[in-house]
């Protein structure tokens, strides 16, 4: 599999070694774009290997039916657990809005609440595609 994925092998080791060299140097202002840019390497390298997936055929309709079961069994896991989770979300969104607001100033306790929404819909959304994945192999 990883004669495959060469370039995206290359790719990681070369950022692995600035993130180290700008580590080394102290240069920490700088990770965040590193961040981005793993970031945005990982959705890349998830989604080769998604189409990877996507890409073998599929069984007979016995394994087709059941990955369907199995499909609509996750769906309703992941709508029942992120209801449950959207209302603690919330409010622990509001607690950190107030708290760090309160300690650190308003807008500063604002950006911090905008990025805690912003992990839990990222979070959130890893789910979904990660459930549509599994399905999806399943059925091949």
């Amino acid at each position: 599999m990883t004669k495959d994925y060469k370039l995206e092998i290359l790719f990681a080791g070369l950022f692995f070694c600035v993130y180290i060299f700008l580590a080394i140097f102290n240069a920490s202002e700088y990770f965040a774009y590193f961040s981005i840019v793993f970031g945005m390497f990982g959705l890349i390298f998830a989604w080769k290997l998604f189409e990877n997936i996507d890409d073998q055929p599929e069984g007979d309709d016995k394994m087709v039916a059941i990955a369907e079961t199995i499909h609509d069994g996750a769906m309703a896991f992941l709508s029942r657990k992120y209801r449950a989770s959207f209302y603690f979300a919330c409010v622990l969104m509001l607690v950190i809005l107030v708290v760090v607001g309160f300690l650190q100033g308003i807008w500063i306790g604002l950006c911090t609440a905008i990025a805690f929404a912003m992990g839990a819909i990222s979070s959130v959304l890893a789910g979904f595609f990660v459930a549509n994945a599994v399905a999806s192999a399943s059925e091949r």
